[in-house]
């Protein structure tokens, strides 16, 4: 058998697998092998949405955004998924941005969400996060600005996996002095106690901006 035929063979068999996950009765995962063979996910729309509970609301949601952001990159190829998902609402980038945040703090903490992202979104997160009027969250992302601008500056900068161009563009706009001046004295694992200190506060406001837009929520 030559490779090329193994190739075939091995692609089949991992597309089989997915179909099987896709019918999966774990929601979470057969949504992953819906996504990642293109199978559309159901439709939500305000009603349906109402009667999610809290903990499932922006799962589903976060499901449908990521399938909206897979679809545009699909249908256009030369533009960049740092674009896309900033082109996208605001309510709809609320729930990605916030996911990313949680995703990497807590897995690796602050210091992983920059070497993941190259820090990338995190000056349209702060903007998109205004909407909650929750100081707290958005003085906390002031403070690891500070600390990841630092960080660009030291042997770690070469440890980013993102790309740090995205950064370089978005930060001849901002006032750089002013964020080193809001992380002084600070480390990213201050930080990252600060954020599971207001995690709770943080999703509460969340959830009660959602539901309380459920309108702008129809995907």
């Amino acid at each position: 058998m030559d490779k090329q035929r193994k190739k075939e063979l091995k692609k089949e068999y991992l597309r089989q697998e997915l179909i099987k996950q896709s019918q999966s009765d774990d929601e979470i995962m057969a949504n992953i092998a819906r996504l990642k063979l293109g199978i559309p996910l159901a439709s939500l729309d305000k009603n349906s949405l109402s009667k999610l509970n809290d903990a499932d609301l922006e799962g589903k949601l976060l499901f449908k955004i990521e399938e909206l952001i897979s679809n545009r990159l699909k249908s256009d190829r030369s533009k960049y998924e740092v674009s896309i998902v900033e082109s996208l609402s605001k309510e709809f980038k609320l729930i990605y941005y916030s996911d990313l945040l949680h995703g990497n703090i807590f897995n690796g903490g602050f210091e992983s969400y920059y070497v993941n992202t190259a820090g990338c979104y995190i000056l349209d997160t702060i903007e998109v996060l205004r909407i909650l009027n929750y100081t707290e969250i958005i003085n906390l992302l002031e403070k690891s600005i500070g600390l990841f601008i630092q960080m660009t500056k030291s042997d770690k900068g070469g440890y980013l996996s993102g790309d740090i161009n995205f950064w370089k563009q978005n930060s001849e706009k901002i006032d750089n002095s002013y964020f080193q001046k809001q992380a002084k004295s600070l480390n990213f694992d201050m930080l990252d106690t600060e954020f599971y200190e207001i995690e709770h506060e943080f999703t509460k406001k969340r959830i009660e901006f959602i539901r309380s837009n459920l309108s702008n929520y129809e995907i």
